[in-house]
């Protein structure tokens, strides 16, 4: 295949020895490409790549105007250097611990839990919660949980 190639351009080139064996070698790879896989990958999880890729810029761009480095974000949330070179890549599918503990390292808000009343909506959850460990605890019985 390579020769194959290579051949083209000498006939491209005129048969000039502009291109070479060991330039073709180093430009076309014998490996199989996954650029198929990659591509499907993206479409698949598109979703929550966008919005990686939104708290990654949020992230880059705090951390160029006050002067952190990535290495000092890791160490900061104790995580490794490759870790964060992940995040700020927007690559890493990150979980809500990991985006509250950048929150908190860096001061600032990444995502926002939007609710019409948050304090109402957080006893509710509570509150159901109480329900459904009283019930798991006694007979077993028909339990409403209601949602705020």
């Amino acid at each position: 295949m390579v020769l194959q190639i290579l051949n083209k351009l000498k006939v491209l080139f005129k048969g000039e020895n502009m291109i070479t064996n060991d330039i073709m070698e180093n430009i076309i790879s014998n490996e199989k490409s996954n650029w198929r896989e990659k591509a499907e990958f993206r479409k698949d999880n598109k979703a929550w790549l966008d919005k990686s890729a939104i708290i990654a810029l949020k992230i880059l761009n705090h951390i160029r105007d006050n002067g952190i480095s990535q290495k000092q974000l890791a160490e900061m949330i104790k995580v490794s250097p490759q870790f964060i070179n992940k995040v700020v890549k927007g690559s890493e599918n990150l979980t809500l611990q990991t985006i509250s503990n950048i929150e908190s390292a860096l001061g600032i808000t990444l995502i926002e839990v939007v609710s019409t009343d948050n304090r109402k909506s957080l006893k509710t959850f509570r509150e159901n919660q109480k329900l459904i460990k009283t019930s798991k605890s006694s007979k077993p019985r028909k339990t409403s949980v209601v949602l705020g």
